[in-house]
């Protein structure tokens, strides 16, 4: 641990002035030697959220190669893991400085954040994050691309004015004959809205859908939805609001509400079908359980197996996708490229057998794929990319 106020203070004027001598980069090296990872943060931090901070034009590739040599001249084998893995934090500290941009990410077994540069990322190649961009079909059979950046009216039917404003698709007006549904689907790499005719908001992340009733006529408001898919249902305690869940091609269950807040996950390719309630109370049901929910609470059903079980969960992990986050806690490597996979629309293969490493963090949604992968290799695992095609394996 290193209490020194003094030596605190000539490392935040080194990092701002970004050109060092020799001497200057032995100085960080020793002193970084001495400081926990922890502590380098609370300094890296404070004068990262300083808007009067200078940039700078060090190269980050160099510092790396410095504390990676530091690190291999130890002799000891134990204390050479040790001194690793806390350097890799270290190294990703300075990093977040230098480019001004910053992930936190760290391996379980490791025991330590790595601090990482969304900006260092050099490959020739690299793929954007996912987009606001959906299809709308219509009663008629029609498809209508819908783009959030577009304010237009998109079509009349049958008497409603359906537009779109800004990400978020509304309905307007009472439809002349009988009810017609709609269909809004999101494909892999992009993710959309909905404020439906009674008011309730709906949002969709990548490969989900949902069918729903222009207007809601009857005395319950139904709609169905495939993937993942938010809800901040607009209260009307005379017509409750019902959600049928589809996976693998079969209705899965439902949730019925009168006004809350709640996260559906029912991706087909993932194991359990996951209800997460934030705000109010829900009642989630199948052919042979029904529980209710708590705010915190999530129901899950494993799948192929037809029962419910309800359990506490981490609510801004479970629901970090709408905030526009990556989170991870405790999660596998094959769970964690499963969401990679549908954000940036790519196809993930495993060079041998499946890394056994599990992971807790944070990534931005807006960080492109090789930022992304620059924040795994700071945790031991390697990703290459060609085309739509992404291999993954460990070091």
């Amino acid at each position: 641990m290193n209490n020194n106020p003094a030596a605190d203070q000539k490392l935040k004027v080194l990092l701002a002035q970004g050109h060092w001598t020799d001497q200057e980069k032995q100085w960080m090296l020793s002193y970084l030697e001495k400081t926990e990872a922890l502590e380098l943060k609370a300094i890296l931090q404070a004068e990262f959220d300083n808007p009067a901070a200078p940039t700078t034009d060090a190269d980050p590739s160099a510092i790396l190669a410095a504390i990676n040599k530091r690190i291999d001249s130890s002799k000891q084998a134990g204390v050479q893991r040790m001194v690793r893995y806390r350097w890799v934090g270290v190294a990703a500290a300075i990093l977040l400085m230098i480019t001004g941009g910053y992930s936190i990410f760290y391996n379980k077994e490791q025991r330590q954040t790595a601090y990482t540069n969304t900006k260092a990322a050099e490959a020739a190649v690299d793929k954007d994050p996912g987009t606001e961009q959906a299809v709308l079909t219509l009663g008629d059979g029609s498809r209508i691309t819908l783009n959030a950046d577009e304010r237009r009216v998109l079509a009349m039917q049958d008497g409603q004015t359906i537009a779109s404003d800004k990400g978020v698709v509304a309905y307007d007006g009472q439809p002349a004959g009988s009810v017609v549904h709609n269909v809004i689907t999101t494909s892999r790499g992009n993710q959309f809205s909905v404020k439906l005719s009674d008011g309730t908001r709906v949002w969709l992340n990548a490969a989900s859908s949902i069918r729903y009733p222009t207007v809601f006529s009857s005395s319950e408001r139904v709609v169905e939805i495939t993937g993942e898919v938010y809800f901040e249902v607009a209260q009307d305690k005379s017509h409750p609001f019902i959600v049928k869940i589809h996976s693998g091609g079969k209705v899965a269950g439902e949730v019925k509400v009168l006004g809350t807040q709640f996260n559906i996950n029912a991706y087909d390719d993932e194991h359990t079908v996951k209800t997460t309630l934030a705000e109010g109370k829900v009642q989630v049901s199948n052919a042979s359980s029904t529980l209710a929910l708590l705010p915190s609470e999530q129901a899950v059903l494993t799948k192929p197996t037809s029962g419910l079980k309800s359990r506490k969960v981490n609510i801004e992990k479970e629901l970090a996708w709408h905030s526009g986050m990556f989170e991870f806690e405790d999660d596998d490597v094959a769970t964690i490229m499963r969401q990679i996979a549908r954000w940036y629309d790519v196809d993930i293969s495993f060079n041998g057998a499946v890394p056994r490493q599990r992971f807790s963090g944070s990534i931005r949604r807006q960080a492109t794929l090789n930022q992304v992968f620059q924040i795994l290799k700071f945790s031991g695992i390697s990703c290459s990319y060609n085309g739509r095609f992404v291999t993954v394996s460990s070091k």
